[in-house]
């Protein structure tokens, strides 16, 4: 099919004047973690996808390491086309051509409901059951956050269990080791970012997590500023992990969940507000901020 499209543009002489992607919609696991086939988890075999694309300005052969997501293709394609991508945008303009460098670390991940083996032995139950009991695993619902930079490479996890999971992908590929697991200690006790132990590292994805979880628009991209709105200095987490901050992220609220739900049931998913910094009251924080405001639907015009 491919081949097909770019025979066609070639006769119709469009081909140098135009941008072809290529990419999918998710991976896929086949036995890691000791899952059967699927793809409804947040690990690297799930969500790490191939995006390959040619066109103007775009550097023959070229690899980046730019952090980008779905949200970001629709930003990109509106770029350009010589359009401005409407601010309410979560996603960004991807750094395509040379010289254009990416300007975020993180993406976020999430996942509602129950999981579905797709494997021969995966199926369990009857799809069919009205009642729920289909072949799958419950509680898979979770928050994630993959943070890749030039010093950082981690995946977070929060689970509606309240179970959490923390990967340090330069020292484990594989994501098998839970920095988070009491039975971890040897590994924990050995992380450090920029000489800094476990505890502060979490404290800065935890709140991360909350802004992002929640987020719309520019909150999305560019989540730091929400908590430091006084400090655009501080845009990432390696500018985040300054001691002087850690007061301000140790009181942070936590991400949670009250309940595992089949679906995005935002009450069930505990606060939504984070303390932003400021210098005004001592450099702690003044007051909360919510990132989008919840908006009820009316359901009378379904009755």
């Amino acid at each position: 099919m491919v081949d097909g499209v770019v025979r066609r543009l070639d006769a119709a002489g469009q081909l140098d004047n135009t941008y072809i992607f290529y990419t999918t919609d998710n991976g896929y696991h086949i036995s890691q973690h000791r899952m059967h086939p699927g793809k409804e988890c947040g690990f690297d075999t799930d969500i790490n996808i191939p995006l390959i694309v040619r066109g103007p300005g775009v550097e023959r052969g070229a690899k980046s390491l730019a952090v980008t997501a779905h949200t970001d293709l629709a930003p990109t394609f509106l770029h350009l086309a010589g359009a401005t991508p409407r601010s309410t945008f979560d996603g960004g303009v991807m750094p395509l051509r040379q010289g254009e460098r990416a300007k975020s670390e993180h993406v976020n991940i999430e996942f509602w409901g129950n999981a579905a083996g797709e494997g021969k032995f995966g199926f369990r139950g009857d799809w069919g059951n009205i009642n729920g009991s289909v072949n799958g695993y419950r509680n898979n619902t979770y928050k994630g956050l993959r943070l890749i930079s030039a010093t950082v490479n981690l995946y977070y996890a929060v689970w509606c269990t309240n179970e959490k999971e923390l990967y340090d992908s330069n020292q484990d590929p594989g994501q098998v080791r839970n920095l988070l697991d009491e039975k971890q200690t040897m590994h924990a006790d050995r992380f450090s970012i920029q000489g800094r132990g476990l505890a502060p590292v979490v404290n800065r994805l935890n709140a991360l997590m909350m802004v992002l979880k929640s987020c719309q628009g520019d909150s999305c991209r560019e989540p730091w500023s929400l908590l430091h709105p006084d400090d655009p200095n501080v845009d990432s987490l390696a500018s985040a992990l300054d001691a002087r901050f850690d007061e301000f992220y140790e009181v942070q609220p936590r991400v949670r969940f009250d309940n595992c739900e089949l679906g995005y049931i935002r009450e069930s998913e505990g606060p939504q507000n984070v303390h932003q910094h400021g210098s005004g009251t001592g450099g702690v924080w003044t007051g909360e901020a919510d990132q989008v405001p919840m908006v009820r639907p009316d359901w009378s015009e379904w009755a």
